[in-house]
């Protein structure tokens, strides 16, 4: 009888066993299925890409209108074209024309058909709360059943005391908050809990964000 000490036992690679950790084995299907998913979503979005440029190029084109005058130069390229309180339109580029500031302006095809050819372009503070909101409100006469305005028109913006750089609500606003931010910082110190302060400077930030996309009334 041979003794068997004698023969050390054959290495993995020879006997044929595979010993890899159990847990990729059972991730290999979520990888395969999670790699699906994501390939699907790649061609969604390429499809939803494709689709919007096509629609874009073969459907109603927007309206172009040129500004000039009274506080265009205090525009910035994406401020907002506001009639009412709806945006229907931004400014696409603020040109220098001979000296003089020139906005050209994208007015949404939808809205196009509501602004009559006499329509009143004002450069405003579109938001009284927090500044860098300076746009353009339309304003449509009441009764105007003439012609539409018309692509490429060139219009003079409304000679008014121009808005201030700073609303004033902004000044009681950031003291407002600077109050809720220390009030968060002693209630987290006595609660011994950061997440209380964390958790409200993010409500404080998401409710800036919130002012700072509201137009304000005319």
């Amino acid at each position: 009888m041979e003794d068997d000490s004698c023969n050390p036992p054959a290495d993995d690679a020879e006997s044929g066993e595979d010993h890899r950790p159990s847990w990729i084995d059972d991730w290999r299907p979520l990888a395969k299925h999670g790699a699906m998913a994501l390939a699907a979503a790649a061609v969604v979005l390429v499809l939803w890409t494709s689709a919007q440029w096509l629609w874009a190029a073969a459907g109603p084109r927007d309206l172009r209108v040129s500004v000039q005058g009274c506080g265009v130069p205090m525009l910035s390229n994406g401020a907002r074209v506001v009639l009412g309180t709806r945006q229907i339109g931004e400014v696409e580029r603020v040109d220098d024309d001979h000296g003089e500031k020139l906005a050209r302006l994208r007015i949404d095809h939808r809205h196009a058909e509501q602004l009559p050819a006499n329509a009143e372009f004002e450069v405003d503070s579109l938001n009284e709360w927090l500044p860098g909101n300076v746009g353009i409100r339309v304003r449509s006469r009441a009764g105007s059943e003439g012609p539409r305005l018309a692509e490429g028109a060139g219009v003079t913006a409304v000679d008014r005391i121009l808005p201030p750089v700073v609303p004033w609500k902004f000044y009681p606003l950031v003291g407002a908050c600077l109050l809720a931010v220390m009030v968060l910082y002693r209630l987290a110190v006595r609660l011994e809990k950061i997440l209380v302060f964390l958790i409200g400077v993010a409500v404080i930030v998401a409710g800036l964000m919130y002012l700072n996309g509201v137009v304000s009334p005319p």
